[in-house]
């Protein structure tokens, strides 16, 4: 596909501007204009980072899998998805639907290349809305708009802006779902509590990894509905089942291919290849099949692959994780050095196999290290004065977030899977940082009243 085919840069600029005003002029941001030009400025950002900053994209993983997103949009124009013919090119069941169900119609219209990446930046302006519209039931104006621009403008989330990344779209389904839930408990609705599991299933299908959280989700949360006979719990149970729902129609499409449930995705097998490897110099971070083939590094692989290749990617991927679980029972060292690599990688952005981390150390070791300090400082804030009362909707924010991190440790993962934990470390922030505030303001108080007398 060409960029230019029909829409020019111009027009791109011009939806640019459209989606941020049509953003801003939400009718949840009510008159307070201080929040709306905070949040213009904020996509403007986001747009001019999206066409102007393609140096920020540098190293391992920086082009990410547009191309197949690309492609499996152009599929679903023409009414299909999986493709045989399109396995060796990373496609067939590499990747969920939930970018392509969006690029789609954008594809339809013959846009370019350059005003389908709008849907990154949209996206993350739009996650930092409905993330200040979460914060703000607990914590002051300022403290919640503070929390929404920080996650719209987060740096490490600036380098998927250039090129199509899913984990940004995501970011906005799962915000989205989680404001939808805070309703629900607020009022009681049933409405915002199917509202939540239909955006919080349109996450997964984004992400189809987490799909094993929500049925595992599921079960627990049956359980603990059972247990304890609270509308929360209910209203929590329902949302997840909802969720489920809306993941069973591709659930049953993997299944009519695959011949397995539930069956996410076909990339899980090298994932966790690369993590068993024993191959001297390895990481355990990604190597596509290509580098294999061609980098003397990855010679004692080599036959692995040239076997696995020659097979269906469905039966590819699961001999790869056979071999992967049988190199782990052998090598359990080999593993849990590769699972510290991995840490290292999704917060540090190193290391990587055989390769200079580049500049992820300023993009992502910086920013997340300062924010684990500010996780901790908060922590330490809730907990002075015994268990912290934390909302439900917080609380599953951050069992979430919690888990989708746990996932994507123990197989090869990049520094942007920690995207969708993120917003529970700005939460459990935004809350320490209320606390703080809130006892000043109570010290200051007797100060006050006597200067008054």
């Amino acid at each position: 596909m060409r960029e230019g085919n029909t829409l020019d840069d111009h027009t791109a600029a011009i939806w640019g501007a459209a989606a941020i005003e049509g953003a801003a002029g939400m009718k949840q941001l009510g008159p307070r204009s201080a929040e709306v030009w905070t949040f213009v400025a904020a996509g403007l950002i986001l747009i001019f980072v999206t066409f102007f900053g393609q140096h920020l994209v540098s190293g391992p993983g920086s082009q990410g899998d547009e191309l197949a997103y690309l492609r499996y949009a152009t599929n679903l124009t023409h009414g299909q998805y999986a493709i045989p013919s399109q396995a060796s090119h990373g496609l067939y069941l590499w990747h969920g639907p939930g970018l392509p169900l969006v690029l789609a119609p954008l594809v339809a219209l013959h846009a370019s290349v350059r005003v389908m990446r709008l849907v990154g930046p949209l996206s993350l302006l739009l996650a930092g809305i409905f993330f200040w519209l979460f914060l703000r039931r607990w914590v002051s104006r300022w403290l919640a708009l503070a929390g929404g621009v920080i996650l719209a403008l987060f740096p490490p989330y600036l380098r998927l802006l250039p090129h199509l990344f899913s984990e940004p779209l995501a970011l906005m389904f799962l915000m989205a779902a989680l404001w939808a839930l805070g309703n629900a408990h607020e009022s009681g609705r049933l409405r915002w509590t199917v509202a939540s599991g239909v955006l919080f299933g349109f996450m997964v299908l984004t992400r189809v990894e987490d799909g094993w959280i929500l049925l595992a989700g599921l079960a627990a949360l049956a359980v603990i509905a059972l247990w304890k006979r609270r509308r929360a719990n209910l209203l929590n149970l329902i949302c997840v089942a909802v969720a489920v729902v809306v993941c069973l129609p591709w659930l049953a499409y993997t299944d009519s291919l695959a011949h397995k449930f539930p069956y996410w995705a076909s990339s899980g097998g090298m994932s966790l290849y690369w993590m068993a490897s024993t191959t001297p110099g390895n990481t355990g971070s990604w190597v596509d099949a290509e580098q294999v083939a061609t980098s003397r590094h990855w010679l004692p692989d080599r036959p692995l692959f040239q076997r696995v290749n020659s097979m269906p990617q469905v039966q590819a991927d699961a001999e790869l994780q056979r071999v992967s679980l049988r190199l782990i029972r052998r090598h359990p060292g080999v593993y849990l050095e590769h699972v510290a690599d991995n840490l290292s990688r999704m917060v540090l952005g190193g290391p990587y196999s055989f390769q200079p981390a580049g500049r992820g150390i300023y993009l992502y070791g910086v920013d997340d290290v300062l924010l684990l300090i500010a996780l901790a400082i908060a922590i330490v804030v809730l907990a002075r004065r015994g268990p912290p009362r934390v909302p439900e909707a917080v609380r599953l924010l951050v069992i979430f977030g919690v888990l989708n991190l746990l996932i994507h440790l123990v197989v090869a993962a990049y520094p942007r899977m920690t995207t969708l934990s993120i917003p529970a470390a700005l939460a459990v922030i935004a809350l320490g940082a209320e606390r703080i505030y809130d006892t000043r303001r109570r010290g200051s108080a007797p100060s006050s009243a006597a200067l008054a007398n």
